[in-house]
């Protein structure tokens, strides 16, 4: 299994001192286009530093500032352990319930098995709670941590589909499509990866091998990485309370004929199940 390094974050950039080196305004507008850049795809030395320069937003006294990095580095010393648990191989019983494991442990294929416990991996959130004055750099550094584990599962899934083709419904069941396709979905780092396996899946789906409505799902998936207009309207994101709103969509008056032929629910009922604050 995947092996983790529970080593809290370094924060060694002095977040505080750089905000006075600089500027106020300048410090804001950089973090500003920092935070602005695809946080799934950043690295943790990257997210390290913007971490601290969150951190110093506000422009704390030292001795703040300082407690909120020591602070910071125990809740991401937290979460590394709690990964580190969550790839195993042993893991607390109440675990062995959730789905992907106990999925894992019925599995009777080793890559099967090795496939759902690291999508029990990625799919993990962990039990970390910061206060409000960290949460944005927590959820920094949460997030780089997360990014370890999904390009760790990227790397194991090419290798394993170089030698398998799929994880084919009728060979390895729905479950493991699905699990396979969550680790696609989730390689972000890698587009030119996501289009390859795109490729490969549209026949598959045709005969019945793979799920249409997660199919589409990477569809607009790569076609959002690529900077084009999504087909089924499956990503979006908040624009106010209780209104979550999916990215351009191509010709969005036939969507939901679109997402009827995939399986998917139309998309008045999809924005409903979305909670935004």
């Amino acid at each position: 299994m995947l092996i983790l390094a529970v080593l809290a974050a370094a924060l060694s950039f002095d977040g505080l001192a750089y905000r006075h080196r600089v500027g106020a305004a300048r410090f804001d507008a950089e973090l500003a286009r920092l935070e602005q850049a695809r946080g799934w795809t950043r690295r943790l030395p990257e997210a390290e530093r913007l971490a601290a320069m969150e951190a110093a937003r506000d422009g704390p006294t030292a001795a703040v500032y300082r407690a909120r990095l020591a602070r910071l580095r125990r809740l991401d010393a937290l979460w590394a352990r709690q990964l580190a648990a969550a790839a195993g191989p042993v893991y607390p019983t109440a675990w062995l319930n959730t789905r992907w494991l106990s999925g894992a442990m019925a599995a009777r294929d080793a890559d099967a098995r090795a496939l759902l416990r690291r999508t029990f991996l990625d799919q993990f959130h962990g039990d970390v709670t910061p206060p409000d004055a960290l949460r944005t750099p927590f959820l920094t550094l949460y997030t780089a941590r997360q990014g370890e584990v999904q390009r760790a599962n990227a790397a194991w899934l090419k290798e394993v589909l170089a030698r398998i083709g799929w994880f084919d419904v009728s060979r390895y069941g729905a479950e493991a499509s699905q699990a396979a396709w969550l680790i696609v979905q989730h390689a972000d780092f890698d587009p030119a990866w996501q289009q390859a396996v795109l490729a490969d899946l549209g026949p598959r789906v045709a005969r019945g091998d793979m799920q249409g409505n997660y199919y589409a799902y990477l569809v607009d998936r790569v076609a959002l990485n690529a900077g084009a207009a999504q087909t089924y309207g499956t990503q979006g994101h908040c624009v106010g309370p209780g209104d979550w709103q999916p990215f351009p969509v191509a010709e969005a008056d036939r969507l939901d004929q679109r997402r009827l032929r995939v399986g998917l629910e139309p998309i008045a009922a999809y924005r409903a199940r979305f909670t935004c604050r």
